[in-house]
């Protein structure tokens, strides 16, 4: 549903946007707020003016993304 993806896009783009640059860069699907993404995390790193993101689920490994964010 486009209207859907559209409302995760942009709660997704507030939150990580807001966050100080010091702060954590994972988010977890509560975070979101969206039925069924209990399981799901958001990885981000901003670098300048550009923000990285990544949506993973509980298979990956949190650190293993932002280290490849940053290679």
């Amino acid at each position: 549903d486009t209207d859907t993806t559209s409302a995760v896009v942009k709660t997704v783009f507030k939150m990580i946007t807001s966050r100080p640059d010091k702060g954590c860069s994972i988010l977890t699907g509560r975070d979101i707020g969206i039925p069924d993404s209990q399981n799901l995390r958001i990885v981000f790193r901003h670098f300048a003016t550009l923000y990285f993101v990544l949506v993973i689920d509980e298979a990956e490994s949190e650190l293993a993304m932002l280290d490849l964010i940053q290679v």
